[in-house]
């Protein structure tokens, strides 16, 4: 009892519960998108009257899902389309693309470079001298497990649901 006590006093744990075991995915958008925002943001959301920029996105997360967005909320295809309406010269480049992080080869990257997958958000890695890498096996399998796994709720996005699960 004690626990459930925990968890319903920190919505940020309750979010994390119901995305670790799945659970999530049998609320509905609102009510999950609701909590999450309760969990990250400490108020609630609203959404009959929102105010604040983000209540606004979370608003056109549920109301607004237009596939044409979709190269928006996509890191690579962000900036195929930055480089095709202001320049080339104003996009980071990319030092390559994979399905899976048995296909990278580390040996060919820089000593300093970011991995990252296409879609979602959260799961970065800013590796600033690879010789030293730790975590970096531990982190690959979070990676891998992003790309193998298609995204089912974890933003309630659901312009990401058409983006394709790619490492860059």
């Amino acid at each position: 009892m004690a626990l459930i006590t925990k968890l319903l006093q920190n919505p940020a744990k309750i979010v994390f519960v119901l995305d670790r075991y799945g659970i999530g995915k049998y609320l509905s958008d609102k009510s999950y998108l609701k909590l999450k925002f309760k969990a990250s943001m400490g108020k609630r959301l609203n959404l009959k009257n929102p105010q604040t920029f983000s209540e606004k996105l979370q608003w056109l997360k549920l109301y607004y899902r237009n596939p044409e967005y979709t190269p928006l909320v996509d890191k690579q295809l962000v900036k195929r389309y930055v480089a095709e309406k202001i320049g080339e010269e104003y996009v980071i480049p990319t030092l390559g693309v994979w399905n899976s992080v048995d296909e990278i080869d580390f040996d060919a990257l820089p000593n300093q470079f970011v991995l990252k997958c296409t879609n979602g958000s959260g799961h970065v890695m800013i590796v600033k001298d690879k010789s030293k890498l730790r975590r970096l096996h531990k982190f690959l399998r979070v990676l891998d497990q992003r790309v193998n796994h298609p995204l089912e709720r974890e933003d309630v996005d659901a312009l990401l649901l058409f983006a394709e699960d790619e490492l860059f």
